[in-house]
């Protein structure tokens, strides 16, 4: 393997990713994991005791254990042999998917793996994200669509949601804005009853002849 090893992780744990792993034994845990919970293949019985006659009892327990050892060894050679395999047409833009559709038959445990891999969907995101909108496509009103239209309608969605208008996000600042304004106008509210206060307290100076004897163009006698 190129990648993914413990000289990998470590570096990773160095720049900060404290959840780095080491995907080379991870991919070995799975592996033995699903290998592990395959029902294994049983021999018949029935038919080692109907065997054909021409197969003397030597020839018959060879073949036994030839087939015994296929189930019971069979997936640490594929691997082995998987993983010593060059691949020299493969690249980083091959299809993964049309590789295992060629290669399935000579590694038929790891396609059997790969089967239940390849449907992932990749993403950068959280998956919870996206089957999120997925099950928003796929309502109980929708229940006839085909995989083709689904796969349209999510790409269309895709391609067209950053010019679709968040009215959610909008209305939420347009509120803001809001909140702000009544702040501003509640200040000057506050302002005006103080000036307000001022003058009147002025007035009753004036009524008992405690404030200034004299306005602007008139005076007291």
């Amino acid at each position: 393997l190129a990648w993914g090893g413990e000289e990998e992780r470590l570096e990773e744990v160095k720049a900060g990713n404290r959840d780095a792993k080491n995907w080379q034994a991870e991919a070995m845990r799975v592996l033995e994991a699903h290998v592990s919970a395959a029902k294994p293949h049983s021999l018949s019985t029935k038919a080692t005791k109907k065997r054909t006659s021409h197969l003397s009892d030597y020839n018959a327990h060879r073949k036994k254990k030839i087939a015994q050892a296929k189930q019971e060894e069979g997936w640490q050679v594929e691997l082995r042999r998987f993983l010593n395999e060059t691949f020299p047409d493969v690249n980083e833009h091959s299809d993964i998917i049309k590789l295992w559709q060629d290669i399935h038959v000579n590694y038929p445990t790891l396609g059997r793996l790969a089967l239940n891999v390849l449907p992932v969907q990749a993403s950068s995101v959280p998956c919870e994200r996206l089957f999120s909108g997925s099950k928003q496509t796929a309502s109980d009103r929708r229940a006839r669509l085909g995989s083709d239209r689904f796969e349209e309608l999510q790409l269309m969605k895709f391609a067209w949601r950053r010019n679709l208008t968040d009215i959610a996000a909008w209305n939420s600042q347009q509120v803001e804005e809001v909140d702000l304004d009544i702040a501003d106008f509640q200040e000057l509210l506050r302002e005006e009853e103080d000036s307000l206060k001022w003058d009147r307290e002025d007035l009753d100076h004036f009524a008992i002849g405690d404030g200034p004897t004299s306005f602007v163009g008139y005076s007291s006698t």
